[in-house]
């Protein structure tokens, strides 16, 4: 199971949509579930859940991609505000996240 939720700035952008095709979570043979929500102005939230509990795999690779369309013209950082990666056992084996920052022209 994936948890994460991602800040930006709503001034400059906002998510349009997502897509799951190829994600990493699927590559084990195991069907996953899906779900992206706007919370406020400038928060996304993703969950993506395993349909069996005994589903797992470890590696890495794309989850989900966002897309984003754009309000205004400057930067806007994406910043991960909580993010976790639990296992069978519902252990949280995430290592690390790294943000990055979309610029608009």
């Amino acid at each position: 199971m994936v948890r994460a939720n991602i800040s930006f700035d709503p001034a400059v952008v906002t998510l349009a949509s997502f897509s799951s095709a190829g994600s990493w979570m699927e590559a084990f043979g195991h069907q996953a579930t899906f779900k992206v929500t706007k919370s406020g102005s400038n928060l996304i939230k993703i969950t993506v859940d395993m349909q069996s509990s005994s589903a797992g795999g470890s590696g890495s690779g794309t989850i989900l991609r966002l897309r984003f369309r754009k309000v205004g013209s400057g930067s806007s950082r994406l910043e991960f505000t909580d993010a976790k990666a639990y296992d069978a056992g519902f252990n949280n084996s995430l290592q690390a996240t790294h943000g990055g920052t979309l610029v608009v022209k």
